[in-house]
This record gives C-alpha cells, sequence and structure tokens, in this order.
C-alpha cells in the first residue's frame, strides 16, 4: 500500500458522458466525489453548468 499522495482514477471515459442541459459531449469533471461518493460532478464547457453524474450509470442515455 503506497501511503503517499492518494490517487483517484475515475473508470470512465470522459469524452462519452454529454451535458443534460445542452447535450454537448464537451465536459469536465469538477470533483470526482459530488454530493455523494456515488456521484461524479462536472461542469460543461460549453453552457458552464455544473451536473452529477452517477458513477454506475451509463455515459450516454440508450438511443
Amino acid at each position: 500500500m503506497n501511503r503517499g499522495e492518494p490517487s483517484f482514477e475515475l473508470p470512465l471515459d470522459v469524452s462519452k458522458v454529454i451535458c443534460p442541459h445542452c447535450e454537448s459531449s464537451a465536459v469536465e469533471i469538477e470533483s470526482p466525489f459530488g454530493g455523494s461518493v456515488s456521484e461524479v460532478l462536472f461542469r460543461c464547457l460549453k453552457c458552464k453548468s455544473f451536473f452529477h453524474w452517477v458513477k454506475w450509470q451509463p455515459e450516454r442515455p440508450p438511443e
């Protein structure tokens, strides 16, 4: 076990996450932990809104 700096790898391809407000894929992770440990806080680079993504939900809704 490494006692150095803690690291967190998010096992998801961020390029597949879309903004629920404007449907842009230009998003970035604001925090790996949103309102709870099971959420990731994202920020949309297009519409500048924040949204939570549940870690086990699909990146894109089924078509």
